[in-house]
């Protein structure tokens, strides 16, 4: 089985696209910028929920309505976190999940 996802790993990390961000001194930078925007996006709508919960801030709006209004920004926010930290995963993918694989078993 380890054999199998080291295979997978290998051909995710030598793809064109995370070769260039692996060795671009450019795009590393970059897609770490898009990764942050997205999770402060999606923390700070989560954080904003969590503290209308435990009573801080406005009491405009119930909990479950404010939840459901910042909805679509969490999702943005997950989706542009996912999309600039996938590639950065790509790039070093070998080591990640070498590393799991011989000090989690």
């Amino acid at each position: 089985m380890n054999n199998v996802v080291m295979a997978v790993c290998r051909w995710l990390e030598d793809t064109s696209w995370a070769v260039t961000i692996r060795e671009s001194a450019l795009a590393y930078p970059v897609m770490q910028w898009i990764h942050f925007i997205g999770l402060s996006l999606w923390l700070g709508a989560c954080l904003t929920v969590d503290l209308r919960l435990i009573g801080v801030g406005q009491r405009r709006q119930a909990a479950a309505e404010l939840s459901n209004g910042l909805f679509a920004w969490k999702w943005i926010g997950f989706g542009v976190a996912f999309a600039g930290g996938f590639p950065l995963f790509a790039a070093v993918v070998t080591a990640a999940v070498g590393f799991l694989l011989t000090n989690v078993s």
